[in-house]
């Protein structure tokens, strides 16, 4: 077979010619592909077919005309406007036929017979636009569940590990530990002068920390979220078998609302009040659009313009017969109100260093807690022992309550100190002159952290 039979056989395939081959298996199936192709031509021939939609902006939605008569209106009706132009048939909104955004969900497979998959659809979440970042959620995001290189928990092992008392408590008193310890407390301020320069510049960002990412956030802090009435979301969560069915608890305890709104309006107001709109991406494109040019018109100032927000990651996603090109037909290319506003910047206010002082409070409420229960313990100690008799031949030594000692010197800790052993002062510094059991003689310095070295 040479390409150009190639070429002609596949254009004749992809139309509703016959088959130019002698394969009965080709030409069984071609010919159930024309017979169903020619019934459905014949069936809607100069038919006038009854169509059922539903509200669901811009994808399918309806309008009553003065005289009654409702029209369709959105994607699907372009379509089925298409269809009607080839196949001759005319329609009203009724029953025989669906025009309408309806996703591929097995509940509805027993019921209808679906068109090709052209499209998939995206749900997300939009809410209204916070005014700082979600508290604490810039503090704590490198710990984020979703962020495995920092966990949480080696890191608070980390600084409880650094905050502790390690190695002596003797106070330097040779200039190399001094010079030791001015080194780090020299590394300490650095360190923490860069992260709060970084965090100034983090929290000054116009970037938004959201408090509401995933459907699982709806779920654990049980936000009120709204969504269309007899959509593919709805049709999901009450599903046992779809992985949303857990959102279902919150259906019961009345959570969520499911409502058919034909104005954007409707929704608009719901999300104003704090409640997480869930819908299509595209649906929800197009109420922020429409939003951000009726501001633009009545000359609201351009910070306030962008007042709602869209949640980076999508609740869920479904194959639905739409096309998306008529879907984003007229939307502008540019995204409309991004998360993270780059042309604006906003100051550091105090509501964005709230979990800071939070941490900050609970860090010195648990510090004066346990001083408080130190002095407690203490004075109960004290009045005990003054209950107690006394008794002037009693040979048991008083229990100190707190060690208020100075720390022993390094000698005292290491080894008592020979009688064979000399103190000699040499270039104005203090050594001990140790004679070994073979003769030889060591100098071991006094009272410095080098000594350890020579026991």
């Amino acid at each position: 077979m040479t390409g150009l039979q190639l070429i002609l056989s596949t254009v004749c395939n992809a139309t509703f010619c016959e088959s130019i081959y002698d394969n009965p298996l080709i030409d069984t199936r071609l010919s159930r592909k024309q017979n169903e192709s020619t019934f459905l031509t014949d069936f809607v021939n100069g038919r006038h077919l009854k169509i059922a939609t539903f509200n669901n902006y811009p994808l399918s939605w309806t309008e009553r005309t003065d005289n009654g008569t409702i029209i369709g209106h959105g994607v699907a009706f372009e379509v089925v406007n298409v269809l009607q132009e080839k196949f001759n048939f005319t329609y009203e909104v009724k029953v025989d036929m669906a025009a309408a955004f309806i996703p591929i969900l097995t509940t509805y497979e027993a019921m209808a017979k679906f068109s090709t998959v052209l499209n998939e659809g995206v749900w997300m979440m939009m809410l209204k636009r916070p005014k700082e970042s979600a508290a604490g959620s810039g503090l704590l995001a490198p710990f984020d569940e979703y962020e495995k290189y920092i966990p949480l928990s080696p890191s608070v092992w980390f600084v409880y590990g650094a905050f502790i008392k390690q190695g002596t408590t003797l106070s330097p008193e040779a200039n190399t530990t001094r010079i030791l310890f001015a080194t780090w407390w020299l590394f300490v301020i650095l360190l923490s002068a860069f992260y709060t320069a970084n965090l100034t510049a983090f929290l000054t960002l116009s970037k938004f920390t959201l408090e509401i990412e995933r459907p699982e956030d709806l779920f654990k802090k049980n936000v009120r979220w709204l969504s269309l009435e007899g959509g593919a979301v709805q049709n999901a969560i009450k599903n046992p078998d779809d992985t949303l069915h857990y959102m279902n608890q919150m259906i019961l305890h009345g959570r969520v609302l499911f409502r058919s709104a034909n104005d954007d309006e409707e929704y608009l107001s719901y999300v104003s009040d704090g409640t997480v709109l869930v819908n299509d991406m595209t649906a929800i494109d197009y109420m922020m659009y429409n939003d951000y040019l009726k501001k633009t018109r009545q000359d609201v100032a351009e910070s306030q313009r962008c007042t709602y927000v869209v949640a980076p990651y999508s609740f869920m996603l479904i194959h639905g017969g739409i096309l998306g090109y008529l879907e984003r037909l007229g939307l502008p290319d540019t995204k409309i109100c991004p998360l993270d506003l780059q042309s604006k910047d906003r100051q550091l206010r105090n509501s964005d260093l709230l979990m800071t002082y939070f941490i900050m409070i609970a860090g010195l409420a648990a510090a004066l807690a346990v001083f408080i229960g130190e002095i407690i313990i203490k004075r109960k100690l004290i009045f005990k022992n003054q209950k107690q008799p006394k008794t002037s031949r009693s040979k048991k030594k008083k229990k100190p309550y707190f060690d208020d000692s100075r720390p022993p010197p390094y000698e005292s800790l290491f080894g008592g100190v020979k009688k064979d052993m000399i103190k000699k002062i040499i270039n104005g510094r203090e050594y001990w002159v140790v004679n070994k059991a073979n003769g030889e003689t060591r100098l071991i310095p006094v009272r410095t952290p080098s000594a350890l070295l020579y026991r």
